[in-house]
């Protein structure tokens, strides 16, 4: 300033920009730190007046404002997502609760994201009230199954189906033989099953000698009135060659079906058939003389 030579002589006047007087001297306007906002300019006779920025609860780094109501951070502390606008704010991160598993996962940081959940996939069978958990789509636990079942059977999802030639002769499988049974059947050649000793005993004279056993005791038990239960199961990729042909065997399940069928429900079996002879008959009746009334062009 004015008759100064620096800061802090002992008489000025005036002082230069950035300055402030303080009686006799000049003294540098401070700067506010981080965390910090100026709350009044500094003026050539009083210091820059600096005020804290207004606290972000759960804010995992610095704090920055130019007022008090625009607090700004660029992350939460862990277990917090944060939620940019005129003033940040850290909120605790979605938590996914019994029968729910994480799908995207609490991101604290820029970018900044809650968490997602879905429902775990239900298990059929399970008991009233039990806890579900799981990890994914793919793997829920329980604690128990309900009592009283007299087979239970693992039923295999789209993904564990060894191509799609297989899957389409599945579904085939398993809408006919629930159609001869009267019941609704997941998985009708799934190995992986639980049964009942005594119960299965029963069935051992019509169990054939190979292929395929599932087939025959999952319909036996329907049409003989014990309780089948499913479970949803996924099974890991197959390792090595399948020895079971797809023309060969499938035709023999066909026949394992049908021959189930006979001995359980025959007019299930046979009544379409019937059906299909009759009308066929019934047609050849009727357009037959038509046929002959017809007279020949020359």
């Amino acid at each position: 300033g004015a008759g100064c030579g620096s800061q802090g002589a002992v008489k000025c006047a005036s002082c230069d920009d950035m300055f402030w007087k303080d009686s006799a001297s000049c003294k540098a306007c401070t700067n506010c730190k981080a965390g910090k906002y100026t709350k009044a300019a500094c003026q050539t006779s009083a210091d820059t007046v600096c005020a804290t920025c207004t606290a972000i609860d759960d804010a995992g780094s610095g704090i920055s404002c130019t007022n008090a109501k625009n607090s700004q951070t660029t992350k939460c502390s862990s277990g917090n997502y944060l939620v940019q606008g005129t003033a940040d704010k850290c909120t605790r991160c979605k938590v996914c609760g019994d029968g729910k598993y994480t799908t995207k996962a609490c991101a604290s940081g820029t970018p900044t994201t809650n968490a997602a959940c879905s429902d775990c996939t239900a298990v059929q069978n399970a008991k009233d009230g039990v806890k579900l958990t799981c990890s994914s789509s793919s793997n829920s636990q329980i604690d128990g199954c309900t009592t009283g079942y007299d087979l239970v059977v693992g039923a295999r999802g789209k993904q564990s189906q060894a191509d799609s030639f297989r899957a389409i002769a599945n579904g085939v499988y398993n809408w006919l033989s629930s159609a001869i049974t009267g019941h609704k059947i997941l998985d009708l050649t799934s190995g992986f099953r639980a049964v009942k000793a005594d119960k299965f005993k029963e069935f051992l004279y019509l169990l054939p000698n190979g292929y395929s056993y599932p087939t025959t005791s999952t319909m036996a038990f329907f049409r003989a009135g014990y309780s089948v239960g499913y479970m949803p199961i996924q099974t890991g990729q197959r390792l090595g060659e399948s020895h079971i042909s797809l023309l060969k065997d499938g035709i023999r399940f066909l026949l394992i079906i049908f021959k189930v069928g006979t001995l359980y429900s025959p007019v299930k079996i046979f009544l379409p058939i019937a059906a299909v002879f009759f009308l066929a008959q019934e047609c050849s009746t009727i357009f037959t003389p038509i046929r002959l009334r017809v007279p020949l062009q020359i």
